[in-house]
C-alpha cells in the first residue's frame, strides 16, 4: 500500500505541474513547495529536449527509484525507469536521491546555510581545511553559479577564454580558475568552465548545471550555443554528457576534475 501511495503521490504531483496548478499532497490535501528541502526535482526530457519539471517527495524518491524500482530491459541491459512515463531515468538521478537523504539525516530538513557560511565552507575545502560534515554542505547546498570563486574578466564572448589562458600561463602547473563560457546560459541551465594549466598547456573543461537534472561535461557543444529552457520558444536539445555520466552536485563533478587533470586545489586565481 505505501508503494501504491508514493507511485500514485508521484504522478499526481506531476499532472498538477503539467496544469500549472498549486501542488498539493494526495493523502492531507495540503498545498506543498516543490522547491522546499521535502522535495526533489526531475526535469523530463523528450529526445533530450526539456518537456516538464516534476517533483517528488523524498519517500516518493527513495521507493519508487531505489527501494521498489520499475525497470526495463532495452537493448539486453536492465534501467531503472520513470514509473509514468517508462523512460529511463537520467543517469545523476540515483545520486542525488541518496545525497538529499543522507542530508536530511545528517543535517536535518531544516538545515538551510547562508551563501556566505557555504562560500566560507568551500575556501577551506580547498586548502584541505574542512570535516566530513562540512563536505556534506557542501555537496548539498553548493551550486556551480554560486561560488564567490568565479573570476570577472573585462573581455566578453570568445575572449573570455584567451583572457584566461593569458592568465593561467603566469602560473605554474596544477593552478586553475572557475569563469564565464561563451555559451549563453537559459532559466534552466547554467554553463561555466574551470580553466588549469597543465604543464604549460591550458586545458579547459565546460560544466553545465540543468535544473532537476545533474552536473555533466558536454560531449559536443558550439561557441555561443543558447542553452534549452522549459519555454516553448527555447526548448533546444540539453547537450549529451560526455561519456554519459552526470554527477548528483558541483563537487563531485570538480573532484573528477581535479584528479584527472592534477589540479591543486589551493592553487587557483580569484
Amino acid at each position: 500500500m505505501s508503494e501504491l501511495y508514493f507511485v500514485l503521490g508521484a504522478k499526481s504531483i506531476a499532472d498538477q505541474t503539467v496544469k500549472n496548478e498549486p501542488l498539493m499532497d494526495m493523502v492531507s490535501y495540503t498545498e506543498i513547495n516543490p522547491q522546499g528541502r521535502n522535495y526533489i526535482s526531475y526535469l523530463r526530457l523528450v529526445n533530450r529536449i526539456p518537456k516538464i519539471m516534476v517533483h517528488w517527495d523524498t519517500l516518493s524518491c527513495m521507493s519508487t527509484f531505489i527501494t521498489y524500482p520499475t525497470q526495463r530491459v532495452i537493448g539486453g541491459k536492465q534501467y531503472t525507469v520513470d514509473p509514468e512515463t517508462t523512460e529511463p531515468i537520467h543517469p545523476g538521478f540515483v545520486e542525488r536521491i541518496r545525497l538529499y537523504n543522507e542530508s536530511v539525516h545528517v543535517l536535518g530538513s531544516d538545515f538551510s546555510p547562508a551563501p556566505h557560511q557555504i562560500n566560507d565552507i568551500f575556501q577551506r575545502y580547498l586548502l584541505n581545511q574542512i570535516t566530513d560534515t562540512e563536505k556534506l554542505i557542501l555537496r548539498s547546498f553548493l551550486f556551480l553559479e554560486d561560488t564567490e570563486v568565479l573570476l570577472s574578466f573585462e573581455s566578453t564572448g570568445l575572449h573570455i577564454r584567451k583572457e584566461a589562458e593569458e592568465r593561467l600561463l603566469q602560473h605554474e602547473s596544477g593552478t586553475w580558475l572557475l569563469r564565464k563560457s561563451s555559451v549563453i546560459d537559459s532559466d534552466l541551465v547554467k554553463a561555466k568552465v574551470v580553466s588549469i594549466n597543465q604543464s604549460g598547456k591550458i586545458i579547459h573543461v565546460m560544466c553545465i548545471h540543468a535544473k532537476g537534472y545533474g552536473y555533466f561535461s558536454p560531449e559536443v557543444i558550439s561557441q555561443e550555443q543558447v542553452m534549452p529552457d522549459l519555454s516553448p520558444e527555447c526548448r533546444h536539445i540539453l547537450p549529451h554528457p560526455s561519456r554519459e555520466k552526470v554527477y548528483a552536485c558541483f563537487l563531485d563533478w570538480f573532484e573528477v576534475i581535479c584528479t584527472s587533470y592534477d589540479v591543486v586545489r589551493s592553487q587557483y586565481i580569484q
